[in-house]
């Protein structure tokens, strides 16, 4: 796990520096400059001309010191202030002044004071743009003329070098409007919490860390809530197999899903489940839709019912009493049900009856859950965006704007597993912990990429008895699934069965990189 940081933990350890190391904030910003200065040019060996947006604060201080050093080496920089120099103080104000005076001897360097939407054409031929607009300095809503300029920069289409963070970014939220799209950030210190999902999952760009001159080990001591899932992690939560292994203690899986209208859902999750290592997977769906499921299970067993040519689960069709169904340990229930008054009836029939079995709750399972109170301590659910909006009563738009927040405070409250669902997924555990997601792709957002990863889950947590680990470990290979296949294809053609046909190799890719 890479731990990750707060705003006000990052911010405190740059006190702990001036005020217990003696450290001066100007060596920091000086040590900050130098190394982003020698990172932008290894990463940039043909550069000539820079462009350097400053804001105010230290933020403009580190760009205004960067562009120093970069002229020292030969690069011109034009420096576009978009304050007025007046209002720097402290160490960015030392940094203005100096440089200032450097321009006057050093003919790489010119400085421009942003006036209007013209101003920026004068950066048009650079060949790399730093953004040093606001950084780590924002809060609450972007002003002008901030947002007017980020926007115009974003519209340049060139390659963007954000200094700490995209400007825009909350580091804390991971949100903002609008964001600097930057092509690569480069965070001094630590890696901030909110560069990892939501808006910083899409704007960041590939992230690196920079040196301000304090030793790392002061982070190790840090209490940290928030962690980047890495390949090692999921490695860990594969589910091992003993030699003697027989199908019924390689894990039982009952699969409560599809309907008429929804078919498909139960096969790509039972086929997802048994292509991840899972023994024993029966899929209990209706009679009417049987015959077209078995011809497409790989696998997988049915137990079908009567229903009346209905094609929809109800409460009086599930067995209750059935020796089979109790003997399943782990339950995966929701997907393609679809959203009858009469299945939902069902699904709060089947919490209730079996709050010790463990339980993946997925697409129209979860339509349920804010209507009663259930026991959901071994429970993992697993909702998108718009379903964890419809769960918590809560808009979509008040989500995007603290994910960590509203996902934290449910999974705490409901002492369950909230495997949050997005271009970066993030889990939450009852402890308060979450895990964002460093793998995945575009191609994933497609009809049945999230009954995989449902079946992934619950096969895992059949197998090995243990919810979070099982869970790190599906999400990061079903994404990995992803990335593989579009390595090799691009992300436009990634399907559910693709990714199914992907598990194993996946799986064994990183047994094979760290047994």
């Amino acid at each position: 796990m890479i731990p990750l940081f707060s705003p006000e933990q990052v911010r405190e350890a740059d006190n702990y520096c001036i005020d217990k190391l003696g450290i001066p904030g100007l060596i920091l910003m000086e040590n900050a400059a130098r190394t982003i200065a020698e990172f932008v040019l290894a990463e940039n060996p043909d550069l000539r001309h820079v462009g350097i947006i400053c804001g105010k604060g230290n933020n403009a201080g580190d760009g205004i010191a960067v562009a120093r050093h970069l002229a020292i080496k030969g690069i011109y920089v034009s420096i576009v202030l978009v304050a007025e120099p007046q209002i720097f103080s402290g160490d960015a104000q030392f940094n203005f002044y100096l440089t200032k005076n450097l321009a006057l001897e050093n003919s790489l360097l010119e400085i421009i004071q942003y006036k209007d939407s013209h101003t920026l054409r004068k950066i048009q031929s650079c060949d790399l743009v730093i953004d040093a607009l606001l950084g780590t300095g924002i809060i609450g809503e972007i002003t002008e003329p901030f947002y007017t300029v980020i926007d115009e920069l974003n519209s340049l289409r060139k390659k963007v070098l954000s200094i700490d963070l995209p400007s825009g970014l909350d580091s804390s939220t991971g949100w903002g409007n609008p964001v600097v799209n930057a092509t690569s950030t480069i965070t001094l210190g630590e890696f901030k919490r909110g560069l990892f999902f939501g808006k910083g999952a899409y704007s960041a760009g590939i992230i690196h860390k920079g040196y301000i001159g304090l030793n790392p080990k002061y982070f190790d001591e840090l209490e940290v809530n928030d962690y980047l899932i890495e390949p090692e992690d999921a490695y860990k939560g594969i589910p091992k197999k003993a030699k003697d292994i027989q199908k019924y203690s390689a894990g039982k899986l009952m699969i409560i899903a599809g309907s008429s209208d929804y078919p498909g859902a139960s096969v790509f999750s039972a086929n997802a489940a048994s292509g991840s290592g899972c023994g024993a997977v029966t899929v209990f769906l209706p009679d009417s839709v049987k015959g077209w499921v078995v011809s497409t299970l790989r696998a997988a067993t049915i137990n079908g019912y009567d229903d009346k040519g209905t094609g929809k689960l109800k409460t009086e069709y599930f067995n209750f009493g059935n020796e089979r169904i109790i003997s399943y340990n782990t339950m995966l229930i929701g997907p393609g049900l679809g959203n009858d008054p009469d299945t939902l009836a069902a699904v709060e029939s089947i919490l209730l009856e079996y709050p010790e079995k463990f339980k993946v709750i997925d697409a129209d399972g979860l339509l349920v859950l804010n209507k009663k109170k259930y026991d959901l301590s071994t429970a993992v659910l697993t909702p998108h965006l718009k379903e964890f909006s419809l769960m918590t009563n809560v808009s979509i738009e008040e989500l995007n704007k603290n994910l960590l927040l509203h996902g934290r405070n449910y999974a705490v409250k409901n002492r369950t597993t909230l495997v949050l669902k997005g271009m970066k997924t993030i889990i939450f555990n009852a402890s308060g912990e979450c895990f964002i997601n460093s793998a995945g792709n575009q191609g994933l957002a497609k009809f049945g990429s999230g009954d995989v990863l449902a079946g992934i889950i619950a096969s895992f947590i059949a197998q090995s008895g243990i919810i979070e680990d099982s869970v790190i470990a599906s999400v990061y290979i079903h994404s990995l699934a992803a990335d593989i296949i579009a390595e090799k294809e691009g992300y436009y053609g990634i399907d559910p069965e693709k990714l199914i046909n992907g598990i194993p190799s996946t799986i064994k890719f990183l047994q094979a990189t760290f047994d």
